[in-house]
């Protein structure tokens, strides 16, 4: 049916990476999408970079605001979107061609499927596999092995609330999965390595790792309802104590 695919890429300060992240976009042999860029306040050039690709392409649609954070940007984004289905992506990853083309199908063929994604590789200042968990939701509210460029369907994401901004130092990604996701959906991870997730010497995982406890305690407060019937089981609880005292965090 060659439906509509939103890509959603927030942006802030990402001259040196965005234009090698829109031209993966531009490479995918899916054709019918359009990419929505926020850009969140930047004080680099990435305004100018957009509007190159605004200007060569019609399917990239700019808006420009002020900063506000990377889940506010995705909601300002997907607000400002028409597909049938989404795909956030940073301003310095890559997709890989044929990414949205095979995450479609899936889609498009299965409608008992919630989310799909695949296998992920990092390059930049490391390169190697990502070496994520296989998905389990039991395994999902105590570590997160999706990352943030799923697709997914724009009529599931008007069920939630949308990104957190209240997750403003990182893991909003983890806490939307949390928001969409149900224990008896389902998720597919395709087998080929299309997600090349960007390091950097200095990352807002860096800025994560600083606040971990807060996240962790952010993540587990929005979702109570979610954990209740977790944290009464002993077993999960011990996992979760090992977890956390490993990180050296010791609210739980």
């Amino acid at each position: 049916m060659n439906r509509l695919v939103s890509i959603i890429v927030p942006c802030y300060n990402a001259e040196k990476f965005i234009a090698e992240t829109l031209d993966s976009v531009l490479n995918q042999t899916y054709e019918n999408w359009e990419c929505v860029i926020v850009d969140d306040g930047s004080t680099d050039r990435s305004s100018e970079i957009m509007r190159q690709y605004q200007n060569k392409d019609s399917r990239f649609k700019c808006i420009f605001g002020e900063n506000k954070g990377v889940a506010t940007a995705r909601n300002t984004a997907i607000a400002a979107s028409s597909g049938c289905y989404i795909l956030p992506l940073d301003a310095d990853d890559l997709i890989a061609p044929k990414y949205i083309e095979d995450a479609v199908k899936v889609l498009d063929e299965r409608p008992d499927v919630k989310l799909v994604y695949c296998n992920a590789e990092k390059f930049g200042r490391k390169k190697e596999k990502w070496k994520l968990p296989d998905y389990d939701f039991n395994l999902l509210l105590s570590e997160n092995m999706i990352f943030c460029s799923a697709l997914y369907r724009r009529a599931d994401f008007d069920q939630t609330s949308g990104y957190n901004p209240n997750m403003n130092m990182g893991y909003e990604d983890w806490d939307f999965w949390l928001c969409l996701l149900q224990e008896n959906d389902v998720v597919v991870k395709l087998e080929p390595t299309y997600f090349f997730y960007r390091t950097h010497k200095k990352s807002r995982n860096r800025t994560v790792a600083k606040n971990l406890e807060n996240m962790y305690k952010q993540l587990y407060l929005n979702h109570k309802n979610l954990y209740v019937d977790y944290i009464d089981n002993p077993i999960f609880v011990l996992k979760e104590y090992e977890k956390l005292k490993k990180k050296r965090i010791n609210w739980f």
